[in-house]
Protein backbone atom coordinates (compact mmCIF):
# COMPACT_ATOMS: atom_id res chain seq x y z
CA UNK A 1 0.00 0.00 0.00
CA UNK A 2 2.80 2.72 0.72
CA UNK A 3 4.27 1.85 -2.03
CA UNK A 4 1.36 2.22 -4.38
CA UNK A 5 0.28 5.86 -2.43
CA UNK A 6 4.11 6.50 -3.02
CA UNK A 7 3.26 5.94 -6.86
CA UNK A 8 0.33 7.87 -7.11
CA UNK A 9 2.01 10.80 -5.58
CA UNK A 10 4.58 10.79 -7.94
CA UNK A 11 2.19 10.76 -11.04
CA UNK A 12 0.11 13.93 -9.11
CA UNK A 13 3.42 16.21 -8.57
CA UNK A 14 3.73 14.67 -12.84
CA UNK A 15 0.96 15.89 -13.98
CA UNK A 16 1.33 18.92 -11.92
CA UNK A 17 4.55 19.51 -13.33
CA UNK A 18 3.31 19.43 -16.87
CA UNK A 19 0.24 21.34 -16.53
CA UNK A 20 2.41 24.25 -14.68
CA UNK A 21 4.92 24.28 -18.09
CA UNK A 22 2.15 24.12 -20.13
CA UNK A 23 2.56 27.16 -23.03
CA UNK A 24 -0.52 28.67 -24.52
CA UNK A 25 -0.47 28.09 -28.20
CA UNK A 26 -0.70 30.93 -30.83
CA UNK A 27 -4.01 30.68 -32.58
CA UNK A 28 -5.23 34.26 -33.26
CA UNK A 29 -8.40 35.17 -34.31
CA UNK A 30 -7.87 38.69 -34.77
CA UNK A 31 -4.50 40.68 -35.73
CA UNK A 32 -2.28 39.69 -32.41
CA UNK A 33 1.56 39.84 -32.40
CA UNK A 34 3.58 36.62 -30.34
CA UNK A 35 6.94 37.34 -29.19
CA UNK A 36 8.87 33.90 -28.16
CA UNK A 37 11.63 33.47 -25.45
CA UNK A 38 14.44 33.70 -27.77
CA UNK A 39 13.36 37.34 -29.43
CA UNK A 40 11.24 36.13 -32.34
CA UNK A 41 8.13 37.80 -32.85
CA UNK A 42 5.26 36.71 -35.44
CA UNK A 43 2.95 39.15 -36.49
CA UNK A 44 -0.39 37.70 -37.23
CA UNK A 45 -2.67 40.18 -39.46
CA UNK A 46 -6.56 39.36 -40.49
CA UNK A 47 -8.08 41.62 -43.15
CA UNK A 48 -10.36 42.20 -46.25
CA UNK A 49 -10.42 42.64 -49.60
CA UNK A 50 -12.65 44.79 -51.43
CA UNK A 51 -11.43 43.78 -55.61
CA UNK A 52 -11.51 40.37 -57.44
CA UNK A 53 -8.80 37.98 -57.85
CA UNK A 54 -6.26 40.18 -59.75
CA UNK A 55 -6.02 42.33 -55.98
CA UNK A 56 -5.77 39.48 -54.17
CA UNK A 57 -2.39 38.20 -56.75
CA UNK A 58 -1.35 41.88 -56.78
CA UNK A 59 -1.05 41.85 -52.66
CA UNK A 60 0.10 38.40 -52.56
CA UNK A 61 2.87 39.57 -54.84
CA UNK A 62 3.72 42.37 -52.64
CA UNK A 63 3.95 41.14 -49.64
CA UNK A 64 6.12 38.26 -51.20
CA UNK A 65 8.51 40.72 -53.02
CA UNK A 66 8.96 42.78 -49.88
CA UNK A 67 10.10 40.22 -47.60
CA UNK A 68 12.53 38.95 -50.32
CA UNK A 69 14.21 42.55 -50.50
CA UNK A 70 13.93 42.76 -47.37
CA UNK A 71 15.95 39.13 -46.84
CA UNK A 72 17.95 39.94 -49.71
CA UNK A 73 19.71 43.07 -48.05
CA UNK A 74 19.92 41.87 -44.72
CA UNK A 75 20.65 38.14 -45.47
CA UNK A 76 21.60 37.68 -48.82
CA UNK A 77 18.34 35.13 -48.90
CA UNK A 78 16.23 35.72 -51.68
CA UNK A 79 13.46 33.68 -50.71
CA UNK A 80 10.07 34.68 -48.53
CA UNK A 81 9.50 31.07 -47.42
CA UNK A 82 11.62 29.64 -44.36
CA UNK A 83 10.15 26.13 -45.08
CA UNK A 84 11.81 23.38 -43.57
CA UNK A 85 15.42 25.35 -44.02
CA UNK A 86 16.80 25.34 -40.27
CA UNK A 87 20.49 26.50 -41.37
CA UNK A 88 19.78 29.38 -43.07
CA UNK A 89 19.00 32.83 -41.43
CA UNK A 90 15.48 34.17 -42.47
CA UNK A 91 15.19 37.87 -41.06
CA UNK A 92 11.58 37.60 -42.30
CA UNK A 93 9.64 34.71 -42.92
CA UNK A 94 5.95 34.40 -44.37
CA UNK A 95 4.56 31.39 -42.20
CA UNK A 96 1.40 31.45 -43.71
CA UNK A 97 -0.28 33.92 -46.87
CA UNK A 98 -3.87 32.93 -47.41
CA UNK A 99 -6.37 34.86 -49.43
CA UNK A 100 -9.96 33.20 -49.83
CA UNK A 101 -13.44 34.51 -50.67
CA UNK A 102 -11.70 38.25 -50.25
CA UNK A 103 -10.39 37.51 -46.86
CA UNK A 104 -6.92 37.92 -45.95
CA UNK A 105 -4.92 35.90 -43.16
CA UNK A 106 -0.77 36.56 -42.99
CA UNK A 107 1.58 35.49 -40.48
CA UNK A 108 4.78 36.89 -40.44
CA UNK A 109 8.19 35.33 -38.71
CA UNK A 110 10.93 38.11 -37.57
CA UNK A 111 14.58 36.82 -36.12
CA UNK A 112 14.37 39.93 -34.29
CA UNK A 113 12.48 42.69 -33.02
CA UNK A 114 14.69 45.05 -34.75
CA UNK A 115 13.74 43.00 -38.17
CA UNK A 116 10.22 43.50 -37.13
CA UNK A 117 11.01 47.40 -36.82
CA UNK A 118 13.12 48.11 -39.93
CA UNK A 119 10.67 45.73 -42.08
CA UNK A 120 7.22 47.84 -41.05
CA UNK A 121 9.54 51.14 -40.69
CA UNK A 122 8.26 51.66 -37.28
CA UNK A 123 4.84 51.75 -38.46
CA UNK A 124 3.74 48.28 -37.76
CA UNK A 125 1.21 47.48 -34.71
CA UNK A 126 4.19 48.12 -32.26
CA UNK A 127 7.38 49.81 -32.55
CA UNK A 128 10.62 49.52 -30.41
CA UNK A 129 10.16 46.08 -29.45
CA UNK A 130 12.17 44.99 -27.36
CA UNK A 131 13.16 41.82 -25.41
CA UNK A 132 15.56 41.71 -22.59
CA UNK A 133 16.41 39.95 -19.14
CA UNK A 134 15.35 41.95 -16.41
CA UNK A 135 18.31 42.56 -14.75
CA UNK A 136 19.04 44.80 -18.18
CA UNK A 137 15.48 46.39 -18.87
CA UNK A 138 14.60 49.46 -17.86
CA UNK A 139 11.56 48.85 -16.06
CA UNK A 140 8.87 51.84 -15.62
CA UNK A 141 7.45 52.71 -12.40
CA UNK A 142 4.13 51.62 -12.78
CA UNK A 143 4.59 47.82 -13.16
CA UNK A 144 1.89 46.00 -11.29
CA UNK A 145 1.48 42.19 -9.84
CA UNK A 146 -0.41 40.32 -12.29
CA UNK A 147 -1.37 37.77 -9.40
CA UNK A 148 -2.65 40.05 -6.47
CA UNK A 149 -2.85 43.63 -8.03
CA UNK A 150 -0.30 45.11 -6.03
CA UNK A 151 2.30 47.25 -7.26
CA UNK A 152 6.08 46.48 -7.71
CA UNK A 153 9.21 47.90 -7.72
CA UNK A 154 12.08 47.24 -10.45
CA UNK A 155 13.94 45.91 -7.33
CA UNK A 156 10.94 43.20 -6.60
CA UNK A 157 10.85 42.41 -9.61
CA UNK A 158 14.38 41.52 -10.49
CA UNK A 159 15.22 39.05 -7.93
CA UNK A 160 14.27 36.06 -10.60
CA UNK A 161 17.82 36.76 -12.70
CA UNK A 162 14.98 34.14 -15.35
CA UNK A 163 12.32 36.83 -16.07
CA UNK A 164 12.23 38.22 -19.37
CA UNK A 165 10.73 41.65 -19.91
CA UNK A 166 9.05 42.91 -22.91
CA UNK A 167 8.83 46.76 -23.39
CA UNK A 168 7.22 48.21 -26.83
CA UNK A 169 4.72 51.42 -27.75
CA UNK A 170 1.57 51.01 -29.90
CA UNK A 171 -2.20 49.48 -29.18
CA UNK A 172 -2.33 46.15 -30.35
CA UNK A 173 -3.11 42.56 -28.83
CA UNK A 174 0.11 40.57 -27.46
CA UNK A 175 1.26 37.20 -26.68
CA UNK A 176 4.29 35.63 -24.87
CA UNK A 177 5.63 32.61 -24.51
CA UNK A 178 5.24 32.22 -21.17
CA UNK A 179 3.18 33.44 -18.19
CA UNK A 180 2.84 37.19 -17.51
CA UNK A 181 3.84 38.18 -14.06
CA UNK A 182 4.10 41.63 -14.23
CA UNK A 183 2.50 44.31 -16.56
CA UNK A 184 2.49 48.47 -16.27
CA UNK A 185 -0.67 50.33 -16.29
CA UNK A 186 -1.30 50.39 -19.59
CA UNK A 187 -1.79 46.96 -20.14
CA UNK A 188 -4.95 45.04 -19.62
CA UNK A 189 -4.27 40.65 -18.74
CA UNK A 190 -6.44 38.77 -21.28
CA UNK A 191 -5.45 35.31 -20.05
CA UNK A 192 -1.75 33.66 -18.76
CA UNK A 193 -0.26 34.38 -21.69
CA UNK A 194 -2.28 37.54 -24.00
CA UNK A 195 -2.73 41.09 -23.45
CA UNK A 196 -4.12 44.07 -24.43
CA UNK A 197 -1.83 46.92 -24.68
CA UNK A 198 -2.42 50.63 -25.26
CA UNK A 199 1.21 52.46 -25.01
CA UNK A 200 0.82 55.83 -27.60
CA UNK A 201 3.09 58.13 -25.64
CA UNK A 202 4.17 56.21 -22.55
CA UNK A 203 6.24 52.28 -22.76
CA UNK A 204 4.11 49.11 -22.24
CA UNK A 205 5.90 46.72 -20.11
CA UNK A 206 5.48 43.12 -20.05
CA UNK A 207 7.62 40.65 -17.62
CA UNK A 208 6.75 36.93 -18.13
CA UNK A 209 8.69 33.44 -17.25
Amino acid sequence: MKKSGLLISLLLIAVLLASCSKKEKFEPTKTSVYVKQDGTVVEALFDTLEGENEDAASLKSFVEQSVIQYNSERAGVSSAYKGTDEETVYPVNIQKLEIKGGNVTLFLEYQSGTDYDSFNLNRGLVSDLSLQSVIDATIPDNMVSVKDGVPADANTIRKNKKYYALTLYGEANIQVEGKVLYASSNVKVLSNSQVSISAADEPACIVFE
